[in-house]
């Protein structure tokens, strides 16, 4: 639109022409001229090709009388197309005069007309012109009454009622001014706005087709053909790095890992199975921080949870809990240092709606949480969770001792430790992340699942969009402002219920 309105004005007129396809000559001789019976088109074609021609326009121009016209310039403003459904001519000139563009095509016309009919009597004129030489030469011979004398004449005289005879072609139209054909904002704009929708879909339908990200959580069913556990939507942007479920207990993302902790809660009423293996297909999917939340919403529930870290190409979950040790599972492992001692006790405050601290963590009464990480790494990672040290040292005993053993693990579809792991774990659960999974790495993942040895549990799909929560956080911190927290000691939460028994 913004060029169409730059553009400079073009203004554009039209004539029409004729065709005379009579044969005169024909009716008058009995000879059949060849040019009037080929195919009307390919004669239409004929007469469009010598209109172009460089004589046509240089007479046009000195007809018209234009200063500063050539006709090379001509060629270059006006066309000449054959009609295809009449024995038409279609003249067309543009200038940015609409007077002058009509003097061109008017002038372009009448000098293709002339010009045709030049050249059809220029032979006759020519045969004339010899047949009366030849009387003439007669005639001083004094042969005037032979018969050769006559037959000549009436030669000529045949061919000069021929000439008197020829038609020419006809002008229709006579324009007196052009009309404007540039420039036209409103047909260039619903053209541009034709390609573009159409440039657009082509686009986003071959964007859609190269992009083979994961973006809804129906392909990641598919693609695992495994139950959904939970959606949980991207940790919030100030706790990032941080444990959530402390940091902000009102989220829609502490939220959602509550609701992922009673599924699992569910999924297994009778903790028949205690060690969970948690696994994704890439990095920065979000598994080692869904862990570390999960482990604390389980704690909330009362149970003894212990988080296992066995990533050990990049742990992360001793910097999530700020749990730097020298020792860890490593040294338990290798029999250098006894595994209660490894163990790293997690003392989590109990918040209200606010982020305010109620009382500290009573791990008697509410579960506890314990973390054991890496300690050293390693030189062989893979060798060593394969290990029956790590199985008999580590993970057995801490499956006694606690109701839920949360492995960390690294990437499957990355490095083979998972899937050496799941021979030592109870279940797994598969965590995957919108904008990094892609479509590929999902069916890779299925492969590596398929193949393990321990059931999988289901998949949690990471950064999804949730609807919010604000009414019912709004409404949580109303009512631990009233005093109404389940399990909260204290004077005037105890005197609410009270009064609350009483009334009812």
């Amino acid at each position: 639109m913004a060029f169409s309105l730059r553009e400079q004005k073009a203004y554009q007129a039209q004539s029409h022409v004729l065709l005379n396809r009579q044969d005169i000559a024909g009716a008058i001789t009995g000879t059949q001229n060849p040019s009037f019976t080929e195919d009307p088109a390919r004669y239409a074609a004929t007469q469009a090709s010598l209109a172009r021609s460089a004589a046509v326009a240089a007479l046009a121009i000195r007809t018209a009388h234009i200063a500063g016209r050539t006709a090379s310039g001509l060629l270059q403003e006006s066309s000449v197309a054959p009609d295809a459904t009449a024995d038409i001519l279609d003249f067309s000139v543009q200038d940015r005069d609409p007077a002058v563009a009509a003097r061109l095509v008017n002038a372009y016309a009448s000098a293709f007309v002339a010009y045709q009919l030049r050249l059809q009597t220029n032979a006759l004129s020519l045969a004339r012109a010899q047949l009366q030489e030849q009387l003439s030469r007669l005639a001083a011979t004094g042969a005037k009454n032979g018969a050769a004398y006559h037959r000549l004449a009436d030669s000529e005289q045949q061919l000069h009622t021929m000439q008197l005879l020829q038609t020419k072609d006809t002008v229709l139209s006579h324009p007196r001014a052009g009309v404007q054909v540039k420039p036209r904002p409103s047909r260039d704009g619903l053209l541009g706005l034709g390609f573009g929708i159409l440039i657009g879909l082509g686009l986003a339908f071959a964007a859609e087709a190269l992009d083979r990200r994961v973006r809804t959580v129906e392909e990641v069913e598919e693609a695992l053909g495994l139950p959904l556990l939970a959606r949980i939507p991207s940790p919030p942007r100030e706790g990032r790095g941080r444990i959530a479920m402390v940091e902000h207990p009102d989220s829609p993302y502490a939220e959602a890992v509550r609701r992922l902790a009673t599924s699992i809660v569910f999924w297994n009423p009778d903790r028949s199975a205690r060690t969970l293996l948690f696994t994704s297909a890439l990095q920065q999917e979000g598994k080692s921080t869904t862990l570390a939340n999960l482990g604390v919403a389980l704690a909330a529930l009362g149970n003894r949870v212990v988080l296992v870290d066995l990533d050990l190409r990049r742990p992360a979950l001793a910097s999530l809990f700020d749990a730097h040790r020298l020792t860890g599972l490593t040294d338990v492992a290798v029999g250098r240092s006894a595994l209660a001692g490894s163990l790293f006790p997690v003392e989590l405050p109990a918040l209200d709606g606010s982020g305010q601290t109620l009382r500290e963590w009573d791990s008697s009464s509410e579960g506890s949480l314990h973390l054991l990480p890496t300690g050293p790494l390693p030189l062989g990672p893979g060798e060593f969770v394969a290990s029956d040290a790590l199985a008999e040292r580590v993970l057995e005993p801490l499956s006694k001792q606690f109701d839920y053993v949360l492995v960390d693990s690294p990437p499957a579809c990355v490095v083979g430790d998972a899937l050496r792991l799941a021979a030592r774990a109870d279940a797994i659960v598969a965590v995957t992340r919108f904008g990094v999974a892609s479509r590929t790495s999902l069916n890779d993942l299925q492969r590596q699942l398929a193949a393990a040895p321990a059931p999988t549990l289901g998949v949690v799909v990471a950064g999804v969009r949730v609807p919010a929560g604000d009414g019912y956080a709004r409404y949580a911190r109303y009512a631990q402002s009233e005093g109404h927290v389940p399990g909260a000691r204290n004077g005037k939460s105890e005197s609410s219920r009270s009064s609350r028994r009483a009334g009812v």
